[in-house]
């Protein structure tokens, strides 16, 4: 079975991920030693990083022409979510995971932007699927789950760090993403690595800790969404809450 790490800071030099070459190489050496076959890279493009993606295709060739022959790296993107979205879409600044309809973005750790729903809406429109990486590290998510609820609704998918699901974060994270794993939330795995040591590939001991059904299942959607395939959310997942945003409701219409 294919393995697959949605979300790592693997590519060298580009933002708080690994800073030099040889650390971006012995990442990728653990990744393939933990059986992962994919790795796709998912710099961080923010306030404090705006990518080109020829800087990053650049760093990911240099890495697969050292890496292990069971293993293909793959070009994504971390986009932080802000009201510019839109249009940083529409003037080709940010871009999806390996040129699919699926955009990993992320939420502001303490916050739900008001315009949280409308840019993704827009971003909807436009042919992209947002997968929201790691909903379980968002405050606002952790104490009003019904808000993922609501962007599963709205068409959202969402990641899974397998760090927060072994409790590398706390056991507050790692409980609500074992809430959100029941309530079948999650499509895919990504280990949100960014070095060798502090926040180092996990992929082994999650493997442990989600069951085997679930786990495959991760895999599975991963594949589709690498080869930009439709991808359902879990059939495990509970009902979503009877209460919907209005403008969700605008948004169906």
């Amino acid at each position: 079975m294919a393995c697959f790490d949605m979300h790592n800071h693997i590519l060298f030099g580009i933002d708080d991920g690994a800073s030099l070459e040889e650390i971006s190489h012995s990442m990728v050496a653990e990744a393939a030693a933990q059986g992962i076959t994919h790795l796709v890279c998912t710099p961080h493009f923010d306030h404090e990083y705006e990518q080109v993606k020829t800087d990053c295709m650049e760093r990911l060739q240099v890495l697969q022409s050292q890496a292990p022959q069971s293993l293909t790296l793959l070009l994504g993107l971390e986009v932080y979510l802000t009201s510019k979205l839109p249009q940083l879409f529409d003037n080709e600044r940010i871009w999806t995971l390996n040129n699919s309809r699926y955009m990993l973005i992320e939420l502001p750790m303490r916050r739900f932007p008001e315009y949280t729903f409308d840019v993704l809406a827009e971003l909807i429109k436009r042919g992209v699927t947002p997968i929201i990486a790691h909903p379980e590290r968002n405050q606002q998510l952790r104490e009003q789950p019904v808000l993922a609820q609501q962007l599963a609704e709205l068409g959202c998918r969402f990641q899974l760090n397998s760090s927060s699901i072994v409790g590398r974060h706390g056991d507050g994270i790692q409980q609500i993403a074992q809430q959100f794993l029941k309530l079948g939330l999650y499509s895919c795995l990504g280990s949100d690595a960014h070095n060798e040591s502090t926040r180092p590939i996990i992929m082994q001991e999650a493997k442990q800790v989600i069951d085997s059904d679930t786990f495959a299942y991760f895999m599975n959607q991963s594949e589709k969404i690498v080869r930009d395939e439709p991808i359902e959310l879990c059939a495990y997942r509970a009902p979503i809450a009877k209460k919907q945003s209005l403008f969700a409701k605008l948004f169906k219409k």
